[in-house]
């Protein structure tokens, strides 16, 4: 006699489909409270909220300020330089006779956007150069975490202003030269997570079912170590706007009609000598504010994704 066993068909309460979508509908689930108590975290943090609303002040301050303050950048103006504070100039007028406080946005903007594209650029190699060194391992590892030491060995001002004099110093220019000499330390912490990423359960099930490593380290590895990249990516800005703020100290930064913050500084080196007070103060505060202001925030970012190191 012939059994005959026929196929449970795949409904809404059948083997075929249930556990497979209970079982995503719980990972969706978890993933979403996960941000949310990560979020809270962050949000109870005062400082990192500090942190966040000088950062969003500093943006408003030097790329919508413009466009209600007009000032001409362009043209020197050597019958009014070195004038103090009054009520046609609040910040009063530098040495070229430009409005300090249409300056201060100018060169605002500039610090900003090289920071940002700059933290972007070294995240990208970093994460990429740590994941496939991590996931990989033996002797591939070892080259390529000796290649990380050896460049953290040589001054890194010293080989950005040798590429800057080289290649010029426009925003494009130093956003590259800044990002590609700062992924190193990104590289190490990316290593650090996907060593224990690599070893757990669901990489060692992708492993099984065939999963090359190019799928390992986009699918599983790189999102699984976004906490560390998030965190490490507002301080890469912070670095790269103090980098940036050297260079044009050093007169290695944007050449004019454009400025930033640190050749500012270096025009008004002498400026305090002279009583002229107004051309240091205000950019030395709006530096120090939006350097502070990436810290804050990047601490309370590590503070909210470590679970250990929540407030029970």
């Amino acid at each position: 006699m012939t059994t005959v066993i026929e196929p449970i068909p795949a409904g809404p309460g059948g083997p075929g489909s249930g556990p497979a979508s209970s079982d995503a509908g719980d990972l969706s689930t978890v993933t979403t409270v996960g941000w949310k108590l990560t979020l809270r975290e962050f949000m109870s943090n005062k400082l990192a909220v500090a942190g966040v609303a000088i950062l969003v002040f500093f943006i408003a301050f030097c790329f919508l300020g413009p466009l209600v303050y007009h000032t001409n950048q362009i043209d020197t103006d050597l019958l009014n330089t070195n004038q103090a504070p009054s009520g046609s100039n609040p910040l009063g007028t530098d040495t070229n006779g430009f409005d300090v406080l249409g300056r201060l946005m100018l060169g605002g903007q500039t610090s900003l956007e090289i920071g940002f594209i700059a933290a972007v650029i070294a995240t990208i190699i970093g994460t990429l150069w740590g994941a496939v060194a991590g996931l990989i391992g033996g002797l591939i590892d070892a080259a390529l975490m000796r290649v990380v030491d050896i460049l953290l060995s040589i001054p890194f001002l010293l080989v950005v202003l040798i590429v800057a004099h080289r290649y010029g110093s426009n925003i494009w220019n130093l956003s590259l030269i800044l990002g590609v000499f700062s992924w190193l330390v990104p590289a190490r912490l990316v290593r650090g997570e996907v060593l224990t990423l690599r070893v757990r359960d669901f990489v060692s099930a992708a492993r099984t079912m065939g999963g090359s490593r190019t799928h390992l380290i986009f699918r599983h590895l790189i999102p699984n170590a976004m906490g560390t990249v998030i965190v490490n990516i507002t301080f890469q800005i912070a670095d790269a706007i103090l980098a940036l703020a050297a260079l044009g100290y050093l007169n290695f930064g944007v050449h004019y009609p454009d400025t930033d913050w640190g050749s500012q500084i270096s025009d008004a080196q002498d400026a305090l000598s002279n009583g002229y007070w107004w051309l240091v103060f205000p950019v030395g505060a709006a530096l120090v504010l939006v350097v502070m202001a990436f810290n804050l925030i990047g601490d309370g970012l590590r503070d909210a994704v470590d679970v250990r190191l929540r407030k029970r």
